[in-house]
């Protein structure tokens, strides 16, 4: 079974360099968003086909405007899908379980 790349950063780099972030994210990489070391929220890339979920369309822009109030939100549980020049490119979700269980299973490999 193989399993993405997943590290961790803090939410504040969304302010400095959203760019970057999301190209690794588009490149397959998942990025746990954390604040004060607690994860918070997970950046992932959009899976194929797009999910049947709602997602609450958010630009890049938006995403590092206001990093700390989007971060906050899925925290919280609201899902959102960023855009970038019209097309979804990635997924901001809440922190939960099942990504925990993939960074325990990534930390026994």
């Amino acid at each position: 079974m193989h399993l993405q790349s997943e590290s961790h950063v803090n939410y504040g780099q969304l302010y400095r360099t959203p760019g970057r972030l999301l190209q690794r994210v588009a490149a397959g990489e998942s990025i746990v968003l954390c604040r004060y070391g607690e994860p918070m929220a997970l950046l992932t890339p959009m899976p194929s086909p797009s999910p049947a979920r709602q997602f609450k369309a958010l630009t890049v822009t938006q995403l590092s405007r206001d990093a700390a109030r989007c971060v906050w939100h899925a925290n919280g549980g609201q899902h959102y899908q960023v855009i970038r020049h019209g097309r979804p490119i990635a997924r901001l979700i809440p922190f939960g379980t099942t990504a925990t269980e993939r960074l325990r299973a990534i930390a026994r490999s």
